[in-house]
């Protein structure tokens, strides 16, 4: 794996701007329900979820290690910026990294959102396990739709590159009172979009 820092030539995020076609990527996911185990970072809310929850690209397993939020978000798309985004972070047993990211659009309350949000550790670095609280991360995950695919790297240090990101196309709601309550604890944290140097964005499906 690459660790370059920010100077690196595949950084995320990025303005999507054109799609360069289809990819015949297989992707399926594998998740499963898990008690709440949360994380204030300081910078965002962390979940960390029990083992067992997995995507599968081209047969290659890529384990779900924990997600976490950034408003607004970090991504774009045709220049427009949405109200926040979620990454979902996998590593395959090589420490291979693919990354799904989801867009939420100013709306209706968001239901899953609820659940953490009503749970987050307000302390800096606390962290919380709450066993009798079970969420299932597969209800994140539209069950259908298309992924903007690409070559990058993490938004936070130490900008790891060589991953595989995957962005939903379908967005998601989230209210404004959830907006603020996720503002009120971590403000903006989102990283500036980066140039693209040349990297092809193409579409690929669910299988």
């Amino acid at each position: 794996m690459n660790s370059a820092q920010n100077t690196g030539q595949y950084q995320s995020p990025v303005d999507i701007r054109r799609i360069a076609g289809s990819a015949s990527l297989s992707v399926m996911f594998h998740y499963t329900p898990t008690p709440l185990h949360m994380l204030n970072t300081e910078h965002t809310v962390q979940v960390n979820p029990q083992a067992g929850s997995y995507l599968e690209v081209e047969a290659q397993r890529y384990d779900l290690k924990q997600f976490h939020f950034h408003t607004p978000s970090e991504h774009l798309v045709a220049g427009q910026q949405y109200d926040m985004e979620a990454h979902l972070v996998h590593e395959s047993p090589r420490g291979e990294l693919v990354v799904v990211g989801l867009l939420y659009q100013l709306g209706v309350e968001n239901h899953f959102l609820r659940t953490l949000w009503e749970h987050i550790p307000h302390e800096p670095g606390s962290e919380c396990q709450y066993q009798e609280v079970v969420i299932d991360p597969g209800t994140m995950i539209p069950p259908a739709g298309k992924f903007y695919t690409y070559g990058g790297s993490l938004t936070t240090p130490p900008y790891t590159e060589g991953v595989l990101w995957f962005l939903h196309q379908e967005l998601q709601p989230v209210s404004q009172a959830q907006l603020d309550r996720f503002a009120s604890l971590f403000g903006h944290n989102a990283r500036v979009v980066q140039p693209l140097h040349g990297r092809i964005v193409v579409e690929s499906r669910l299988s």
